[in-house]
């Protein structure tokens, strides 16, 4: 049941990396739909030119009729060197294939074509932080902080309905 989707994960090994794309699995399971690892591409870092990368060492199975008609990469950047990459191969997007981000930036409201992300606010994030290092304590023993905060989704230019 579902259809086929995809992620790129940067620093590939990275033990938060891992638990982000066995999230996503979760959550594709719980909308009844199925990650295909073939389609699953690990890069060593997270810039633009990684999305580019992973996008190419997948379009020699872009014929397949299990294609994944989204791709959620690890992040801004890598959705943009996605986007451009598709879009010099001859690919819609939208219209082909969707590509959002599983973390939200600025790129994601600063690039054309804007990016559809979901994430906590960098801003929100860097707050947070300076308030653990100005209100913590200072002892050597001192125990990790877990910090929650909201995530948003911006619906960029980069997602719509998939080619029936």
């Amino acid at each position: 049941a579902g259809a086929a989707h995809a992620q790129t994960i940067p620093n590939a090994g990275l033990g938060r990396h891992e638990a982000r794309l066995q999230a996503f699995e979760e959550a594709l399971r719980r909308a009844q739909l199925v990650l295909d690892r073939r389609y699953v591409v690990k890069q060593k870092e997270g810039d633009r030119i990684d999305g580019a990368d992973a996008v190419r060492s997948l379009l020699s199975l872009g014929r397949r009729r299990d294609f994944p008609t989204a791709f959620v990469t690890y992040n801004t950047l890598m959705a943009s060197g996605a986007v451009r990459e598709f879009g010099r191969e001859g690919w819609g997007v939208p219209g082909d294939v969707s590509v959002a981000s599983a973390d939200f930036s600025p790129v994601a409201t600063d690039s054309l074509p804007r990016i559809t992300a979901a994430g906590s606010n960098p801003e929100k994030l860097g707050e947070a932080a300076a308030r653990l290092v100005l209100e913590g304590g200072h002892a050597p023993d001192a125990g990790f902080n877990d910090v929650m905060l909201p995530a948003q989704l911006f619906i960029g230019d980069t997602t719509g309905p998939a080619q029936a």
